[in-house]
């Protein structure tokens, strides 16, 4: 499963945030995700960021009936409390470290088929029976053997995927060859 990230890369643009939807869809991703962060909630150092890139719920909506409109599932990686309620229209669910430290009874009930586990280096969160895994790194010097998917593979035993946020392509080799 491909799975298009294009966080806040609109940054606060909701005709750029549709022409990513596209684009992605375009290039063959299988879901898209993006971000819904409740900025109030947030970093104060990352507020006006966050804050610049936030929409308004119903705009949030909009983008995921787009999505399904031209044959795609759109969901939001959401953290804080605003946006909760976004969980009840989009069919992909996406746990975080999020969900994990602060909404820990909340977790339970996203564990399902449908449910995809953002697991950042340090994170090992109470053993998930459906969800999808995808194992997330920053820099690829924080984990260079990329081990810690095979350890995930025999805890949870799921298939772990891999989500890079690293510059160049040596960590997606690397990925793919455990």
């Amino acid at each position: 499963m491909l799975i298009c990230n294009i966080g806040n890369q609109h940054f606060g643009s909701f005709d750029r945030a549709k022409e990513l939807i596209k684009t992605a869809h375009e290039c063959g991703a299988d879901l898209i995700k993006s971000h819904a962060i409740s900025f109030q909630e947030c970093d104060p150092n990352k507020r006006t960021f966050y804050e610049m890139c936030s929409f308004g719920y119903d705009e949030y909506l909009e983008l995921i009936e787009y999505a399904r409109e031209i044959g795609n599932d759109l969901f939001f990686e959401i953290e804080g409390s605003h946006n909760q309620s976004l969980l009840f229209h989009q069919q992909w669910r996406s746990l975080t470290y999020y969900d994990f430290n602060k909404n820990g009874s909340f977790v339970s009930d996203l564990d399902k088929e449908n449910s995809i586990a953002f697991l950042g280096s340090d994170l090992f969160p109470p053993n998930l029976t459906k969800a999808n895994i995808t194992h997330s790194l920053d820099k690829l010097e924080n984990d260079p053997n990329l081990e810690r998917i095979n350890i995930l593979k025999k805890i949870y035993n799921r298939n772990i995927g891999y989500s890079d946020k690293t510059i160049g392509i040596d960590a997606c080799i690397k990925a793919n060859d455990i």
